[in-house]
């Protein structure tokens, strides 16, 4: 339970973060810093594929933990696809991106495959 970040690929060029059943707003900043420490890590553009489908709830006090995601924004950073999110979480992130900017697209899915498909057709500049 909890959040895990990964590799999704052995290119290293998307990175999926598992949300499975309950987890903390410390967690996710844990997560936000290995992010970042990953894409660091490499020289060229990664997407996120942020996995919902096993989340039980959303902690209390995201607001802030989101801005924090989204001013950290990096240079390589792609895409994000949001697996599975509840009109809450939806309404939420459009809501920090409003705040802050769009400092990247967020997009939402139902599947992790569809996920992987939207990045590549994304990657390749086709309509999605």
């Amino acid at each position: 339970m909890g959040i895990h970040i990964e590799w999704d690929n052995d290119e290293q060029s998307i990175i999926r973060h598992i949300y499975d059943g309950a987890w903390t707003v410390e967690e996710y900043y844990a997560l936000v810093d290995e992010n970042y420490r990953l894409i660091d890590s490499v020289n060229h553009r990664v997407d996120i594929i942020n996995d919902l489908s096993k989340m039980s709830g959303v902690p209390q006090n995201m607001i802030p933990a989101i801005k924090y995601a989204a001013n950290k924004a990096h240079h390589n950073e792609g895409i994000n696809v949001v697996v599975a999110s509840p009109t809450f979480v939806k309404l939420l992130i459009g809501l920090v991106n409003n705040a802050v900017g769009d400092v990247t697209e967020v997009l939402h899915t139902d599947t992790v495959e569809n996920a992987r498909a939207m990045i590549e057709r994304f990657r390749s500049q086709e309509p999605i």
